[in-house]
C-alpha cells in the first residue's frame, strides 16, 4: 500500500469505538495478500493497529472493523482487545452487528480559494481539531488525532497538553480582498488579498510589499499568528505547525497524542472554528 498510515491514538476498544466514522474505499491485496482487504480512507491515509468505524456502503450507517499493525483487516476471529468480528471483518456480540450512526468528520470540510470575506464576517468559537506528524521519508502528513467536538477535555486527550492560542475571534471590516481578524483581547491582524494569496499587512500601510511577502512562510510557521483558511462550509480553520523535541523524554506524552516515541518531529494541528 503505497500510502500513510493512520498512527491511532487509542488502545482499548471501549475508546476507539466511539470514534469518527469514515467514507473511503474498500482495496484488496495482491499477491500473496490476495485475500486481504485494507482500507483507503480517501485521504492520503489508512486505519493500522485500531478500530475504525466505517461505512462502507454510504447508508448513513457504520460498522466498526479491525485492522492490524499492517492495515489488514482482522475477519473471524478475536481482535487483540478481546473482542470478536465476524467473516466480513463487523464487531459482533452475540452474533449482531454493532452499528452506530454516521456523521462528517471535523477536517473533512474542504478549503473555499475563491472566499469572499464579506461572507465570513462574524464571531467564532471553536468546535473542533485535527492533528498531523509530519513523515520525513514521504513527505507527507500522518493523521494522529482528530476531535468529535468542541470539548476541551478532548482537545487535551486528544490533540495537545495545553490549548490553543485562539479560543474565539472575530471577522471584521471586511471587503473582497481584505479583513481583519480580532481576538478576544482585541489583538489585531490585517490581511490583505494580493496575487490570490493572502498576507499579513504588518505596518497596517494597506499594501503588501516585498519583506511582507518575504515574512509570509515564517509568520504562517508561528505558533502566535494565525494562519487562516476559510471553508465551503462556513466555517474557518487556523493551521498552525510546531517542531517538537522529545528526545530523552520517558515517552509518555508522545505515546498519549500517537507522536514519535523520541527525538525532533514536526506537528501540524488544523483548529476549527463555526460562527456563531
Amino acid at each position: 500500500m503505497n500510502i500513510k498510515k493512520i498512527v491511532c491514538i487509542t488502545a482499548l476498544a471501549s475508546l476507539a469505538m466511539t470514534g469518527t466514522a469514515f467514507a473511503g474505499t474498500w482495496k484488496a491485496g495482491d499477491g500473496e495478500n490476495q485475500n486481504k482487504w485494507w482500507y483507503d480512507n480517501g485521504n492520503g491515509s489508512y486505519p493500522s493497529n485500531c478500530w475504525q468505524w466505517i461505512d462502507g456502503n454510504g447508508d448513513g450507517t457504520a460498522e466498526s472493523y479491525y485492522f492490524d499493525h499492517n492495515g489488514w483487516l482482522l475477519t473471524d476471529t478475536t481482535t487483540p482487545d478481546g473482542y470478536t468480528v465476524n467473516a466480513s471483518g463487523a464487531w459482533v456480540q452475540n452474533g449482531v452487528v454493532q452499528t452506530k450512526k454516521t456523521g462528517q468528520a471535523v477536517n473533512e470540510a474542504k478549503i473555499n480559494v475563491n472566499a469572499n470575506p464579506i461572507d465570513y464576517e462574524g464571531i467564532y468559537s471553536y468546535s473542533g481539531a485535527a492533528s498531523y506528524v509530519y513523515n520525513e521519508q514521504t513527505r507527507q502528513y500522518v493523521l494522529c488525532g482528530i476531535t468529535e467536538g468542541n470539548s476541551w477535555d478532548e482537545w487535551l486527550e486528544k490533540i495537545y497538553p495545553s490549548k490553543p492560542t485562539y479560543e474565539e475571534f472575530a471577522i471584521k471590516k471586511t471587503d473582497v480582498d481584505r479583513y481583519r481578524f480580532v481576538d478576544k483581547v482585541r489583538t489585531t491582524y490585517r490581511f490583505i488579498r494580493d496575487d490570490g494569496e493572502w498576507y499579513y499587512d504588518i505596518n497596517s500601510d494597506g499594501r503588501i510589499d516585498e519583506y511582507e511577502r518575504d515574512r509570509k512562510n515564517e509568520l504562517e510557521r508561528s505558533y502566535n499568528y494565525p494562519e487562516i483558511e476559510f471553508l465551503e462550509d462556513g466555517r474557518i480553520m487556523m493551521n498552525t505547525e510546531r517542531y517538537l523535541d522529545y528526545t530523552g523524554s520517558d515517552g509518555s506524552t508522545s505515546s498519549r497524542y500517537g507522536w514519535p516515541s523520541q527525538g525532533k518531529f514536526l506537528l501540524k494541528t488544523e483548529i476549527y472554528y463555526t460562527r456563531r
